[in-house]
């Protein structure tokens, strides 16, 4: 019998890290556990970095509950120095409380909502593209090989912990030139926005407030745009 793969976002080790002069690889919930012993990430692309800082202060702003709507721009302000302020970094309970939450899910091969991915694109999408053009740097189709010397007629594979990495490239960075035509009843697919932070326990903590008009409450965005389901 087959078991399903399974790999935990929150829990198995993806994301390098340092302390001092030690490297370790950690999954979410350490990484905010130990937000304040940690000095940098180690990742060893910087567009990765930069897509685990965007998604970071998302879970950051829910931890510490500076996502309430009912803040004014004075008590948000108030709630993230008081939280700067700390030596001691995110409360653990609060950070085990949100990723224990099974409202949320943390599973990269989950068959229903897999972090971070879209599961209707394997019916939406005529033909999958491969490994190749998910790993930043290797060519795809048939791009010339600059940078490294796969070929899509012998795709190597990639540890998911690593390809996890790639994926955040593609989420706020994207490839370049033409993707995989995706038909969704008759809307555009989704446009990739770009983000870059500063790391440690500070950069976590998202650096502004809610606007009062731009971010006002309003209708939920269609299935196929809802991007955040942490």
């Amino acid at each position: 019998m087959c078991v399903p793969a399974r790999f935990s976002a929150a829990d198995d080790p993806w994301i390098d890290v340092r302390s001092g002069t030690t490297y370790r690889q950690v999954g979410l919930r350490e990484l905010f556990l130990d937000a304040h012993t940690v000095d940098d990430l180690a990742m060893p692309i910087a567009p990765s970095a930069s897509g685990l800082l965007r998604v970071a202060a998302v879970i950051a702003a829910r931890i510490t509950a500076l996502d309430d709507p009912r803040l004014s721009a004075d008590q948000w302000n108030a709630r993230r120095w008081a939280l700067l302020s700390s030596q001691d970094g995110f409360k653990p309970a609060a950070v085990n409380a949100y990723f224990d939450n099974d409202a949320y899910c943390f599973d990269v091969f989950d068959p229903v909502r897999p972090w971070l991915q879209d599961p209707l694109l394997a019916s939406q999408c005529k033909a999958p593209s491969g490994i190749n053009k998910l790993v930043f740097g290797r060519p795809a189709g048939n791009n010339l090989a600059w940078l490294s010397p796969h070929h899509d007629l012998d795709p190597a594979p990639v540890p998911t912990a690593q390809a996890l990495q790639h994926l955040l490239i593609h989420h706020y960075y994207g490839a370049s030139g033409g993707g995989t035509p995706r038909t969704v009843g008759r809307r555009a697919p989704p446009t990739p926005g770009r983000a870059k932070r500063p790391p440690a326990f500070d950069g976590l903590l998202p650096p502004a407030g809610p606007h009062p008009v731009r971010d006002a409450p309003g209708p939920d965005p269609p299935t196929h745009r809802r991007a955040d389901r942490y």
